[in-house]
């Protein structure tokens, strides 16, 4: 069995890999001596903000009672607000230019093509790239280059990328060469007047299992992650109402978070515990139509696959590709790994997975 893979960026395949020149160095090097400077400047308006609340309480008994009540609340919202954004910033500033260090004194790009990219052409992530172009046709090829260890994204098809774009890297299990003469091996499934469906299966591979096990790990934090922070805030909500607390001010915050919630994510946990039905099984449906349409099969055979994921069949003739047995994921069309194994955060960031 085959225990290869292919490392994958922004649905592109990995291809090759170059030192950074000496230009790029400085840039790097400029980059994270503003990054420190502006990052020591929030540290301190952080330090300044909290300096602040002692001196409040102090000169609150001078101040007045009255005057005192009306700005608590006014007053405290600035100042939380202040501390949590000066703190946020100040975090991110400092973890970029140590990300830009450890790229500096790693020293090299790595180059990810591909004749095109439905995540760039579709994600508001990279919106900024489609720019630069001016919105390109990436069907015709594109590639990128990235630093791997930040996975930032350096170059869009020759053209330096400014703004702070991450593009993670993941490693894609190779279809192995056993499979395409496992293909050639099916049996009749269903048939009419215009085209004839086959049927068969074959066994994953041990990094096609490791790579599904990953992607079960991952949707399934995401959902669980979800569910907590869900119940917490409406735990909160639910002690506000029986207690009757006027805490306006975290109420309006948890308000807010909740609102930011997409709650449907938490069905990506019964998603996890599908997928693992999979990985028992440890085998793939292998479908084949000799025809020009898509195979239209009864139910409960194959179930199309629509929406974010971009799992869908093959529309070239003759149409093969592979189905996990359980969920009928789409696993491969015509050899090359579906779109949502090369670009996992689709299928983390939609709760509507195929099933």
């Amino acid at each position: 069995m085959s225990d290869k893979n292919t490392e994958w960026c922004a649905g592109l395949a990995f291809v090759s890999q170059r030192p950074l020149d000496e230009e790029e160095r400085r840039c790097l090097i400029s980059e994270a001596r503003r990054d420190i400077g502006w990052g020591v400047a929030t540290a301190l308006a952080f330090l300044f903000i909290l300096g602040i609340i002692p001196a409040v309480i102090y000169l609150a008994p001078s101040i007045g009672n009255d005057i005192m009540d009306g700005l608590i609340v006014p007053l405290g919202l600035v100042m939380l607000v202040g501390l949590v954004a000066a703190g946020l910033i100040s975090f991110q500033l400092f973890v970029s230019a140590k990300q830009v260090r450890k790229d500096l004194k790693n020293g090299y790009l790595k180059k990810y093509a591909g004749a095109g990219s439905k995540y760039i052409e579709r994600s508001r992530k990279f919106s900024e790239l489609r720019k630069l172009n001016g919105n390109p046709d990436v069907s015709n090829g594109v590639w990128i280059e990235v630093l791997p260890l930040s996975n930032r994204v350096w170059t869009y098809s020759e053209q330096r990328v400014r703004s702070w774009i991450v593009a993670e890297s993941y490693n894609v299990a190779d279809q192995p060469a056993f499979a395409e003469l496992a293909a050639q091996w099916l049996e009749p499934f269903a048939q009419n007047d215009d085209s004839i469906l086959l049927y068969g299966r074959r066994e994953m591979t041990t990094t096609e299992k490791a790579e599904l096990k990953s992607h079960i790990r991952k949707i399934g934090w995401i959902g669980l992650r979800t569910l907590i922070l869900f119940t917490i805030c409406m735990a909160y909500f639910i002690q506000s109402l029986v207690l009757e607390a006027h805490d306006w001010l975290f109420l309006i915050l948890f308000a807010i978070l909740l609102f930011r919630i997409n709650i449907r994510r938490v069905k990506l946990i019964k998603r996890s515990f599908q997928l693992k039905k999979d990985l028992r099984l440890g085998y793939l449906v292998i479908f084949r139509s000799e025809s020009k349409a898509v195979p239209v099969c009864g139910a409960g055979e194959i179930e199309e696959v629509k929406g974010e994921d971009h799992m869908e069949a093959p529309s070239k003739s003759p149409q093969t590709f592979e189905l996990l047995p359980f969920t009928r994921t789409v696993w491969s069309t015509e050899g090359h790994p579906a779109g949502w194994r090369v670009h996992p955060s689709l299928i983390m960031s939609n709760s509507k997975t195929p099933h």
